[in-house]
């Protein structure tokens, strides 16, 4: 059993609420009723509903406890959904859950002395310290096109937009042509003797 108590397992058991309204409903609604369900705790409050799941089979000598085996299967459906969505995750890169050893290849370019330490005692806290500027990849993936503009548009105090046909480039550019100028002006008036 996976531990999906967490992020992950939240958004697993929203989704399977969603898909399953039979399930959602046995559950008596844990994330809630419409169209949108949603609870920032919704894997607490889901296995927290399993012993709800109760069946009206009698039991026999196969199954002598057909609830259990219903509960059972809710526990094997999210476990294996969780563990499909976490290998996923890791798989794009994007598991925020564990950290990961990242090989950024930094190559060290230029170093400054900080303290030149202390020779005369034996001590690692008298040691000299330096600041070590170094090339290395980043490991984020680059931004969006999306990203991109809104930071700009942000910046020069548009709204944040989601549909390409409404960036206005040509506003956002002359915005930025005259906020260029303006910083220009401000900093040939303060250095101005």
């Amino acid at each position: 059993m996976p531990d999906f108590i967490n992020d992950y397992g939240n958004e697993v058991a929203q989704s399977l609420m969603e898909q399953n309204t039979d399930l959602h409903a046995a559950l008596d609604y844990p994330l809630g009723y419409g169209e949108e369900l949603s609870h920032p705790k919704a894997i607490q409050v889901v296995t927290g509903r399993a012993v709800m799941l109760t069946s009206n089979e009698p039991p026999t000598a196969e199954n002598p406890y057909p609830s259990l085996a219903r509960q059972a299967r809710l526990y094997e459906t999210l476990s294996t959904e969780y563990n499909e969505f976490l290998a996923q995750k890791i798989a794009l890169g994007e598991n925020e859950l564990e950290a990961q050893k990242l090989d950024l290849q930094a190559e060290p370019k230029s170093r400054l002395v900080l303290s030149p330490g202390d020779a005369q005692i034996d001590s690692p806290f008298t040691k000299p310290a330096y600041l070590v500027a170094v090339f290395a990849k980043t490991g984020a993936k680059p931004n969006t096109t999306e990203q991109v503009v809104n930071a700009l548009r942000q910046e020069l105090g548009f709204e944040p937009v989601s549909n390409p046909n409404d960036y206005a480039l040509s506003e956002v550019r002359e915005a930025g042509k005259q906020a260029c100028q303006d910083t220009v002006d401000e900093l040939r008036a303060s250095t101005a003797f």
